[in-house]
């Protein structure tokens, strides 16, 4: 791994234990936040019973905990996407929680596994975008699925002053990112930078192929792509860890 600091694209909310952990390992960090999370006071949730909740992120926790009515949800099965969404649902006074494998696909079939069409509806709290087609695909299960847009992902418009620093300069580590949509709000933004400062020497550790692929597409087939070898946290600071020692 290149010295120099590690860009972490996560949201604020997001990335205190990633950058807490890449700290603790001896790791330089600079937070860059390419979306920033806007909570949507017009959400309202059904007024109705569900045999489960469906949760594709930590801010999808969050978001619900806001919502008038929330209490009455707190004992309703919870089914997290992964580790730190769990998290946030206990946070948030979820009390049955069950964590899936990271992904929608995972999600999915976690979600099959413990809940039948017949026993009732499904709650999917999400944002505004989402990728993944998580209620199309239960629905094709012959599961009701009910969605409320509780928060919006806003992007980025420009690189933080400490960022462009690093890139110009040729001395940043890599950059982390999380989604594909993520990879493309950095693709932007590098772009508004001259071509010599771009930072094509970066390394780039992605959550999954999906987010390297929008990096490939963007840099060419030779990018330096490391890939978490599995869509969790910590497979992320292990990939990047490893690297690290290299």
């Amino acid at each position: 791994m290149t010295a120099g600091p590690l860009i972490v694209t996560r949201p604020a909310g997001d990335a205190g234990s990633l950058m807490a952990a890449l700290d603790a390992a001896g790791l330089e960090t600079i937070a860059a936040p390419l979306l920033s999370i806007e909570y949507r006071p017009d959400a309202k949730l059904p007024d109705m019973a569900f045999q489960a909740i469906l949760m594709t992120s930590a801010n999808s926790c969050r978001a619900l905990a806001r919502l008038a009515g929330a209490a009455r949800l707190q004992g309703t099965l919870t089914i997290a996407v992964g580790e730190a969404s769990g998290e946030a649902a206990r946070n948030g006074g979820q009390t049955q929680v069950v964590t899936a494998g990271g992904d929608v696909d995972a999600l999915i079939e976690t979600a099959t596994r413990h809940c039948a069409p017949a026993d009732g509806p499904l709650l999917y709290v999400s944002g505004a975008q989402t990728t993944g087609r998580l209620r199309e695909r239960l629905t094709e299960r012959g599961f009701e699925v009910h969605r409320v847009v509780a928060y919006e992902a806003v992007a980025a418009v420009e690189l933080p002053g400490a960022v462009k620093t690093a890139v110009r300069g040729q001395n940043a580590a890599g950059v982390i990112l999380y989604s594909p949509r993520t990879a493309i709000i950095w693709c932007s933004l590098l772009s508004q930078l001259k071509p010599a400062d771009q930072g094509l020497n970066l390394t780039y550790y992605c959550l999954s192929v999906n987010v390297a692929e929008v990096i490939r597409d963007a840099f060419g087939a030779s990018s330096a792509i490391v890939i978490a070898s599995e869509p969790t946290e910590r497979a992320m600071i292990a990939a990047i860890t490893n690297a690290a020692r290299t």
